[in-house]
Parts: C-alpha cells; structure tokens; sequence
C-alpha cells in the first residue's frame, strides 16, 4: 500500500511489506547484501518500534534490486531470511507438505535472471520438489508445479500481512481472518481435483490453522467482553462468531468463517470501509487491487491517509507517450502509451542505452559462432547488459564424465565427448539422470518378445533420464495401418499374400504404425 509518509508501529510495518517483525529488526542491527552498508532506519516510541512508511517501502524497493555476488557464485542469503522463509511452511516443503529433512530455499524467479533474495522471492521446497522447480520437464510436470508454487506463495504473503496488520482491537483481528479463510476456501475450490493430495493438504493445513485463529481470537474477544474490557462490539455479533468456529468438521467451520467476510454488521463493527482506490470492487485494472489486495475493504484508519497519486496514469517515460520505441512496441509501457505514476518513476532511462555485449564485447561473434548473448548484434540495452553473467560461459569440465569425455563405453551423452562445457550448462545438468536404472520396457532383462529389447538394445539398463522418457505404450500392439489387422493384403484381382508391413500377424507395434501413418 503507498500512503503519505508518516511513522508506523512494527505490526503496522510487518503488515505493510508482508515480512515478520522479527525478519524487520534484523534490517535493522545487519546489512542483508553482502559487502553493502545498507541498514533499515528504526526509532523507538515508548515501548515500541517504529518505522518511516516512506523508508521502510524505499528499503523493501532495495531488496527487491539484485544481489551482489561473487562471479559464479549465487548471492549469499542471510540466516533471518532463510527462517522466516522456512516457518511460512511449517518447516516443511510447500509442494508435498514433507520431506522437512530435505528441505531447501528455493527461488522463483530463478537466481540467474534477477540474483534477487528478497524473501517475497524464495519458498522452502524439498530437494525433489526443487529440482521439478529449477529443471523443467526433468523430473515431472514443471511448469504445474511451477504455478502452484507462486500462487502457493502468494497465498503465504497474504497470510503474513493478516498476521501483523489485525493487532488493532479482536474484532479487527476476527474480520481480519474472516477474510483470509474466504480466500482460502476460494483458493481451494480452484485447485480441488487438479493438485496433488499434497499441494491440497498444504492449503488444509493452512486454512486449519486461520480457523483455529479465528476460534481462539472469538475466544478473547468474549473474555474481553465478559471483563468489561471491550463493550463496544455487539454482543450477538460475538455469539454469530463463536457459531462459526463451533463446527465439527474443517469444511464447516471453513464455510462458516469465509461467510462471516460478508456480513455488513461484522464489517461496519470492525471499522472497515470501502478501499478507496477500487471503490470497493477488488480489482485494479486487470489486477487485484494494489491498496487493498482484492479484499475490497481497508481499515478506516488507514482509508484518510492513502496518496492514491501513484496509481494516476502518466506519460510512459521511454516512448513520451507514443507507444513505440526504436520503431517497435515500448518495452517498458507495452505500447500502452500510459503508465501509473508510480511504476514510471521507477523506470531509469539510463537503462535503456545500447551498451556493447558484455560477453563479445561488442564483436557479435563467440566462439565462431554468433554470440549466444547479443545474437550477433553486436549491442544490447544497458538494463539486459547488467544481467549477463560471463562466468557462466566459462568452460568447466563436465559433471557427467568430470571431464574424461568418456562414459561406459562411448562418448560422454552430456558433452559428446568433448570434455567440457560452458558452466550455465553444467549448473543446469541433473546428475541423477545419469544413474544407471533397468530398463522399463525388458525389466532388465535384455531380451523383450524373444528379440533384443528395442528400448535398450540388449543392454538391460540406461540412464534415469533415458528411462523417464520412455513411453510404454509405444511398444503396444496396434492394427497394422496397411492390411487393417488382417494380415493379408490383396496385390491384384487374383493375387494375395501376407502383409508385407506386418508379416501376415495383422499387428505392429505403435510407434511403427504412428509412423507408416
């Protein structure tokens, strides 16, 4: 959320850039990027923290630039990020809801292309689930698991924002989590009969413990008002909560609570109104709405104190307004032409100067070849430029046959028995493709239909990789495409023999027929 500037309380901030208040001191005593000096400004009121709204987004900005690193090497993620990463999934994996023992920080958007760990950009993920993540199509369905991820991380954040930002008074807590268990139950609904029953329990779990948070928030909000402490919310309102959250099953009391995000009496008691940028619609263009996060409500405390004069639209800065750029569509603005104020004044025009390719320096030419980088154009913009790590070009001996060139009995299948390759093509290579496994379609044996396995020539074995992306049920008996199953194929009026496709057995296997077709 932009607002005006002013200080916040450390729940407030937690809320605002959806990180623990914990994660935020430690801003605050360390510079996360290594060799950096930069720190988190924070002041003490009374007995509390606080922060300033307008430095505490300017730091978040900050770590959301890259990271600095060695060359080769990844940027080193500090320890407070990697726990509080680690406990938005209960130590264990995000994907599978286990495996806490394998566990390891992932990133989203791969570290190559932005060398970014703001921890909006890491999940923990277990070792198997990791490399379905970074290789795709290695190990399973990438890019499934791949989406699940990011809309799984995105549901984490929110729940981290209504963690911090409903310390106000129980009520506000109450409709707060209301909100978060409607979500939750849409959330479910959608993936319901396409996830994994892992990828479901991890959103059961999740929506378990919102109940639970609920019933024991309804529970202080009675003793509250039992003890004179809070008279203020209707007595019947805490009766209708405490329904709720009396269910039997998780469904129930799931269904009970994300009914309760709609209830114009809890709302009003809560002390929320309309967002004041979506009016109360939820959506922002194509978008959830930035301010109030698609929940179409905001805290009235916070509705008179938000600058809605970042989302006005402006001139796109690279293309004035024209929409191209170069003669092509504006890269920054889409040749929309117009932009919200707030993503322009983030654009830097500098970034956008034709700069010599850092991997060629400016020849076109790499190794005899057009430069993989520039794709011989010799140039590039300064903001692709800086992202161009040429260590990662630099020859490295192969992982598979560590650099032998040789593997079994013929040449390495990784380097082609070269020995060596650019290192973003050895980082990327799974060695675990390259165990030794029985063939799937002899068993091992060698032998298949009396003949010599066609899958592996007789070898009885193959690499994992190999073995993974067999098909079966190309070795299936199908109808020979040429005699139509009959065996017999009619050569004149008076003249028929054994089809000679199929050898008079009427069948063939699959991929033998896909290919007479």
């Amino acid at each position: 959320m932009t607002t005006k500037d002013d200080d916040i309380e450390e729940f407030g901030a937690a809320a605002l850039v959806q990180m623990s208040p914990e994660l935020l001191q430690s801003f605050t005593k360390s510079a996360p990027k290594t060799g950096e000096s930069k720190k988190l400004s924070v002041k003490k009121v009374g007995n509390h923290l606080a922060y300033s709204r307008k430095e505490l987004l300017e730091f978040d900005e900050y770590l959301r630039k890259p990271w600095p690193s060695a060359p080769g090497k990844r940027p080193h993620i500090p320890k407070a990020i990697k726990d509080e990463v680690k406990s938005e999934t209960f130590l264990q994996c995000a994907v599978c809801h286990s495996h806490r023992d394998t566990c390891e920080i992932a990133h989203i958007e791969p570290v190559a292309l932005g060398k970014c760990n703001h921890p909006h950009n890491l999940i923990n993920l277990c070792a198997n689930h990791h490399t379905k993540f970074d290789k795709t199509g290695v190990l399973g369905p990438a890019e499934k698991v791949q989406e699940f991820v990011a809309g799984f991380k995105k549901t984490l954040l929110y729940i981290t924002r209504t963690k911090w930002g409903s310390h106000v008074d129980s009520i506000s807590e109450c409709f707060a989590l209301a909100q978060l268990c409607q979500r939750l139950k849409k959330e479910i609904e959608a993936i319901d009969g396409k996830a994994t029953e892992g990828q479901l329990d991890s959103y059961n779990k999740l929506a378990d413990d919102a109940v639970e948070r609920l019933r024991a928030s309804t529970a202080e909000g009675q003793r509250k008002r039992g003890s004179q402490k809070d008279t203020s919310t209707p007595e019947e309102l805490w009766e209708k909560l405490e329904r709720s959250v009396g269910n039997t099953t998780l469904n129930a009391r799931l269904n009970s609570a994300a009914a309760l995000a709609d209830d114009e009496e809890f709302r009003a008691a809560a002390g929320f109104v309309d967002c004041p940028l979506c009016e109360g619609r939820g959506t922002h263009g194509a978008s959830d709405c930035p301010v109030c996060y698609g929940e179409q409500q905001v805290d009235s405390a916070w509705a008179d104190n938000i600058d809605l004069e970042p989302y006005t639209l402006v001139d796109c800065p690279l293309c004035k307004g024209d929409g191209l750029y170069q003669e092509e569509y504006c890269p920054v603005c889409h040749g929309d032409r117009k932009m919200e104020r707030r993503f322009a004044e983030r654009v830097d025009l500098a970034d956008f100067d034709e700069v010599d390719c850092p991997l060629c320096k400016g020849k076109g030419q790499w190794k005899g070849d057009d430069c993989p980088e520039c794709c011989g154009d010799c140039k590039m913009p300064k903001h692709m430029a800086d992202r161009v790590d040429v260590s990662a070009y630099e020859e490295v001996e192969c992982p598979v046959c560590d650099g032998v060139g040789q593997w079994g009995n013929n040449d390495c299948p990784a380097c082609r028995g070269e020995c060596k390759m650019p290192r973003h093509i050895a980082d990327r290579i799974d060695l675990r493709e390259y165990d030794g496994v029985d063939c799937p379609l002899c068993k091992g044996k060698g032998r298949w239909k009396s003949e010599e396995c066609l899958a592996c020539q007789g070898e009885g074995n193959m690499p994992r990789g190999d073995a993974d992306r067999i098909d079966l049920r190309r070795y299936d008996d199908v109808d020979c495409p040429s005699c139509d199953g009959s065996g017999q194929i009619d050569y004149s009026d008076e003249y028929s023999g054994d089809c000679g496709t199929c050898e008079g057995n009427g069948t063939v296997l699959r991929y033998r027929a896909e290919e007479l077709d």
